[in-house]
């Protein structure tokens, strides 16, 4: 309710202010900093889609906004799927993911990508096998 009140105060002296989507980037943070048991399952929740597959986009959003990026909203809600059109760089993601900031999201892509080097190299060990 504190947050309704405080962007309602905001949007009568500017009404383009979008209180919620400015601070989307301190509230990704903030779920990647606690410790709770809870906030992996939040990030698992958002990160993958039902099926269990990573939602890339998603993904790729919420990297983005935890480095302080995030794209031009055009209502005051926050699009979880919307990239920046200038995000951060290969190096500052992969920088984030080492930090301990990350520490909660690393073991959700350590399994894709385990799963990922195994279907690549089993179609390697395929593809040579079949060239024999």
């Amino acid at each position: 309710r504190s947050i309704a009140t405080l962007e309602g105060i905001a949007l009568v002296s500017d009404p383009e202010y979008q209180m919620v989507a400015q601070a989307y980037p301190f509230v990704v943070r903030k779920v990647l900093r606690n410790d709770s048991g809870s906030s992996a399952l939040l990030l698992r929740d958002i990160v993958y889609d039902p099926d269990g597959n990573v939602r890339p986009t998603r993904l790729s959003a919420l990297l983005n906004a935890a480095l302080g990026y995030v794209a031009e909203q055009v209502t005051g809600f926050v699009d979880f799927d919307a990239v920046p059109d200038q995000g951060a760089s290969l190096k500052e993601v992969l920088t984030f993911l080492l930090s301990p900031e990350a520490k909660d999201l690393r073991p959700l892509l350590i399994s894709q990508l385990v799963n990922g080097l195994d279907l690549a190299s089993r179609d390697s060990i395929r593809r040579l096998y079949a060239s024999l």
